[in-house]
């Protein structure tokens, strides 16, 4: 089977990772649209579940990197290095093709720079009872809000 490297440029946010099949479904989903169902079933769906996919794909990784393999968080690291190994989740191409020939993994494998951009987004919620949002405040003070907001929609 040949190996295919796709690089997906998401136009918009997305809120969890692009596992292998969340993209397998997306997929099969964009097969059907196009080819019709009967064309997804003889030609995708029959041959995976007799053992003969004509597809396989991968979780995505985030531009040149790849997941930190299991081991390296075993390696006896120094006491000083431990935190940053832990919290480390990707490593370089160079320095996964080394881990897989059995190479050490040394502290300047784990760049340790943020692949993906993360932020909050803010969302109002409106009482269609009282017309009217109530006022930011803690998670745990909703209703205290939501009776501001109706003792002074009156």
């Amino acid at each position: 089977m040949p190996l295919y490297r796709f690089r997906l440029r998401p136009e918009s946010a997305w809120r969890t990772p692009w596992q292998s099949d969340t993209l397998s479904g997306m997929l099969c989903g964009a097969i059907a649209r196009i080819e019709g169902g009967e064309y997804l079933r003889e030609r995708i769906l029959e041959p995976a579940l007799a053992g003969s996919p004509p597809f396989v794909l991968s979780d995505a990784f985030p531009g040149d990197r790849f997941p930190v393999p299991a081991f390296v968080r075993s390696h006896p690291w120094p006491a000083e290095q431990r935190k940053a190994v832990k919290a480390a989740q990707w490593v370089s191409r160079e320095a996964f093709i080394r881990f897989q020939r059995g190479g050490t993994p040394h502290r300047e494998d784990f760049d340790g720079a943020e692949p993906f951009h993360h932020s909050a987004q803010m969302h109002n919620t409106l009482s269609r009872w009282a017309n009217c949002s109530p006022p930011m405040r803690r998670a745990n003070s909703v209703a205290a809000g939501w009776k501001s907001c109706i003792t002074h929609s009156a």
